[in-house]
């Protein structure tokens, strides 16, 4: 059999600016899925270039429970300036879990990081990522993030995870979904009726097409509706159509700019833990979403 040779690709060919392109390229869903499953955690509703005094963080993003997580990006060596940064941005986020990603880690911040997971409360995550890009002759560039430091004890946490030691809430947004995609499959709207049951952790996708996807994640207060247009210009033609479009919907509609795209986010209000009001959380929940899907293909040409 003749094998080809695995080529490691420069960041840079890639990426050119750390904000304006791997950050961004980092928000998008399945990429951001790809960094939560390798660390084993839960990660949504990201937002970059967010502010902590005269600086502002790469991403912030949410886990399971709602606690801020920071994600620090950097493209070359990891340096001290970052390290100084990412626990300066912790500290002003009240971040209960920070990720630091580079293309190669020193020895020192090794140290560093290390040091910081043992001294914190367990409450408090740090993790040491590299990111490399291989590829195979001519073939599509592919990511890969490598685990360089994790939390204490996080390895035997995730073993406990995987063996289904989940604690309520985890075990309650399961059956949320299983029901969420049952009511679905049962209703009169096509779109929604072949929903799959997500991973535990990640975003419930409902819409994917080459020019928008729609995503639902719950969290501690409800369960966020996202629509994420793919290029800025087509967000930018759909705040042309903003005041039309939020006449359609019956819940507010908070649209967020960002340098290369934007997203028009609502919130279905109500905990998935009250199982006396679950079934209506559900029903509200698919009547959004059904008016998602129904509203903005419209505008999405």
């Amino acid at each position: 059999m003749d094998l080809s040779d695995l080529k490691e690709v420069g960041l840079r060919e890639i990426w050119k600016h750390e904000a304006l392109d791997f950050s961004q390229w980092m928000i998008k869903e399945n990429n951001l899925s790809l960094l939560s499953k390798t660390i084993n955690l839960s990660l949504s509703d990201p937002q970059t270039e967010q502010n902590a005094g005269d600086f502002k963080i790469d991403i912030v993003c949410k886990d399971d429970n709602g606690n801020n997580v920071i994600i620090e990006n950097q493209l070359e060596q990891t340096d001290h300036s970052h390290l100084g940064q990412i626990i300066a941005y912790a500290s002003a986020m009240k971040a209960q879990a920070v990720i630091w990603v580079a293309k190669t880690v020193r020895d020192e911040h090794i140290e560093a990081i290390n040091w910081l997971n043992e001294i914190t409360d367990d409450k408090y995550n740090f993790f040491l990522i590299e990111i490399k890009v291989y590829q195979i002759d001519n073939s599509r560039p592919a990511p890969k993030f490598n685990v360089i430091v994790q939390p204490n004890n996080w390895s035997k946490n995730i073993r406990t995870r995987s063996s289904g030691a989940l604690d309520e809430f985890s075990l309650e947004k399961q059956k949320f979904w299983q029901e969420f995609v049952e009511y679905a499959a049962n209703q009169d709207y096509l779109d929604l009726k072949s929903l799959d049951v997500p991973r535990l952790n990640y975003w419930l996708t409902v819409l994917k097409i080459s020019t928008a996807y729609l995503a639902l994640n719950i969290n501690k207060k409800g369960i966020v509706i996202r629509l994420y247009p793919i290029e800025r210009e087509l967000f930018d033609e759909l705040i042309n159509y903003r005041q039309e479009i939020d006449q359609q919907f019956k819940l507010a509609t908070d649209w967020r700019t960002f340098p290369k795209t934007g997203s028009i986010r609502a919130e279905v209000s109500g905990s998935i833990l009250d199982t006396k009001t679950r079934g209506k959380l559900i029903k509200s929940l698919y009547d959004t979403t059904k008016q998602f899907m129904e509203v903005f293909p419209k505008y999405l040409k």
